[in-house]
């Protein structure tokens, strides 16, 4: 009788723990794959999302595994900020539930932790997807030339959307809504 290799029982536990905690098979659900008559792994991660692919330790890659809990949101965005004056501020967010990176980092005035929390509340993502609602009415006040383009996906939505300084809604998106994801404006008119 072949037993399961140690490698073998490391991705059983992992994948056993990731679908108890993803609301899927437990332990008692799932049968071990077979082990082929060479001695080798006989695993099939197709319904997994995953290429099967284990590295040297026997376990699965990282980007095999479905995403994980966390109060951070999912997906990525690039940003640029543009002043007609001031050279463009660019980065990179990339949020995968539990795990918050910003590229370059440090950027002046953004967080990674607190921009991917943000982005995970629906209004902040609503606002991103759909852009500001039809009949808001906006303050004819000018905050400067300041704009920002975010493109990216979050969510599984994709994001192209610019937010300029131009009127009191532009202000309040940009200072009060987007403010953990968004760098101060520059304040030059």
């Amino acid at each position: 009788m072949n037993t399961p290799t140690l490698p073998l029982l490391t991705l059983f536990t992992a994948l056993s723990l990731v679908g108890a905690a993803c609301g899927g098979s437990t332990a008692t659900d799932v049968d071990l794959p077979a082990v082929g008559d060479d001695g080798t792994d006989q695993i099939d991660l197709d319904d997994t999302g995953g290429d099967g692919a284990l590295d040297d330790d026997g376990v699965v890659a990282a980007d095999d595994l479905p995403l994980g809990g966390g109060s951070y949101a999912i997906g990525t965005l690039k940003i640029d900020i543009e002043h007609p004056e001031l050279d463009t501020v660019s980065y990179e967010l990339a949020c995968f539930g539990d795990t918050a990176t910003l590229i370059p980092d440090p950027t002046d005035g953004v967080r990674a932790d607190a921009a991917c929390t943000a982005l995970a509340r629906p209004d902040i993502e609503q606002y991103l997807v759909n852009g500001p609602a039809d009949d808001q009415v906006c303050t004819e006040i000018f905050g400067g030339p300041d704009t920002a383009r975010i493109v990216g996906m979050l969510s599984g939505n994709d994001i192209d959307i610019t937010i300029d300084r131009s009127n009191g809604c532009g202000i309040d998106a940009w200072d009060v809504l987007l403010a953990d994801v968004l760098p101060q404006a520059s304040g030059e008119i």
